[in-house]
């Protein structure tokens, strides 16, 4: 035989029987690696817990099951679920390990996931979405730490005997997320669902989320953060109700200077509708700026904390009260700024514009841990806001009519316009409000009015 066939022949050899040790050896840092991404998740989400673990390792692939259950008040929030709020579920993945899990791909580890719900939940799914529902989880561990996961749930419908009809549209994303999980891309889509019973009908069309957020203090994440739903409709018949809310879209954004964080959001929507009450324009926009990050931080933590060791939603109330008072105290002495830049309300009758911006610069530890009495007054002392309203006429009449009191209240709205509180702009209402140093103004009068301006129109 050739030498040189020889060697070929003893390096595939060496190749063959040396194969499996590779993957049983990348099996334990893939083993390592997920229970890690395991545990930061149950930080996450302290509202889980894990009741039993049971991991299988073999040389091409091992399984894992983990059984989880709710703990702490988020029980008592499902309580109208009766005994099925103390549920139980099962999660079994298939770990497939590298360098080539099963031939497909080039990785540490594949890992297939199957969730297996108690009996109870099992069949109360089933006569929700029927036996055809499926859903499908895909994760591709990364050779640098993280991972990315692949969510696949196939359209499904179900004819309930009494009429009632779901039809599940189906869900498709990807989720991926850095080393230590600190940093996710999510991009998850469904064309949505609907649901119709001979007493009410709910349709919901065209849902996207997407996201690419990074951690730049524990919990703590910056980055865009957008949601968007086409259309979503709902009626009842008796009584006969009908809502409906068109291209609902909500943008957020938060970014981190030094140890300060800013957040901005906006909600907008084309056309609200809800009994006799019908919009052709939505606009929300907040602002909050100079957070200090390291105390959103601790107050994230807190929260998480108390939400895994609170007995009951008592208890957890309590908590999170002194926790504010500890963390939202070392917030507010550190200037906060919270700005609303525009609602914006458009009806067929007019526009109702409004913006404002709220600060409280230079309060102290020692104010706020005062008495009730003296925190109020430290916050009317340092506490600047300014406000600016917009309303068509039209639609200030129809509003005050709506309440009832329209013919009560035109008198005192005329009275304001007299005295300058109120300013006529065309066909619309403006006015513009202050308050610094414990003085409120209205469009740069002070309110209420002292002395003889209160009794004579102002020019």
């Amino acid at each position: 035989m050739d030498r040189r066939i020889r060697i070929s022949l003893i390096v595939v050899a060496v190749l063959v029987l040396a194969y499996p040790l590779a993957p049983w050896l990348i099996g334990l840092a893939a083993e390592h690696q997920w229970q890690a991404r395991e545990q930061v998740l149950l930080q996450q989400y302290p509202w889980l817990e894990v009741l039993e673990r049971d991991y299988h390792r073999g040389v091409y692939s091992s399984t894992e099951e983990l059984t989880y259950r709710l703990r702490g008040p988020v029980v008592q929030s499902l309580a109208f679920l009766g005994d099925g709020a103390h549920f139980s579920a099962t999660v079994r993945n298939t770990i497939h390990h590298g360098p080539l899990p099963q031939m497909r791909d080039f990785a540490p580890a594949t890992v297939d996931t199957r969730v297996i719900l108690s009996p109870e939940w099992q069949a109360r799914l089933t006569g929700w979405l029927g036996d055809k529902a499926s859903l499908t989880i895909h994760t591709r561990l990364g050779w640098f730490g993280g991972s990315t996961t692949e969510i696949h749930s196939p359209p499904a419908e179900k004819n309930a005997t009494d009429g009632t009809t779901l039809i599940w549209r189906g869900l498709d994303g990807t989720n991926t997320v850095g080393r230590d999980m600190t940093q996710y891309v999510a991009d998850f889509t469904s064309p949505g669902f609907s649901l119709k019973s001979v007493a009410a009908s709910l349709d919901v069309a065209n849902l996207r989320l997407q996201a690419d957020r990074r951690s730049v203090f524990d919990q703590v994440y910056v980055g865009p953060f957008n949601l968007t739903l086409d259309r979503l409709e709902m009626s009842q018949v008796m009584p006969a109700r009908q809502a409906s809310i068109h291209n609902l879209a909500l943008d957020a954004h938060a970014s981190a200077q030094g140890e300060y964080v800013d957040m901005d959001a906006k909600v907008t929507a084309d056309t609200l509708q809800v009994a006799e009450f019908t919009a052709s324009r939505l606009r929300y926009e907040i602002r909050t700026a100079h957070l200090h990050g390291p105390t959103l931080s601790a107050l994230a933590r807190g929260l998480e904390t108390a939400q895994a060791q609170s007995a009951d939603s008592i208890a957890y109330a309590q908590k999170t009260q002194d926790l504010f008072k500890t963390h939202g105290i070392e917030i507010l002495v550190r200037d906060p700024v919270i700005e609303i830049p525009t609602i914006q309300l458009v009806m067929p009758e007019g526009e109702l514009l409004v913006s404002m911006k709220v600060s409280a610069q230079g309060l102290t530890r020692e104010e706020l841990n005062g008495p009730p009495a003296l925190m109020r007054l430290a916050l009317v002392k340092h506490m600047q806001a300014s406000a600016d309203v917009r309303i068509d006429t039209a639609l200030l009449d129809k509003m005050l009519d709506s309440t009832g009191k329209g013919d009560r209240l035109a008198t005192p709205l005329q009275g304001m316009q007299q005295q300058g509180y109120l300013k006529l702009d065309g066909k619309a209402l403006t006015t513009h409000l202050t308050y610094r140093n414990g003085q409120l103004e209205v469009n740069g009068l002070p309110f209420p009015a002292v002395g003889p301006m209160s009794q004579r129109p102002h020019p």
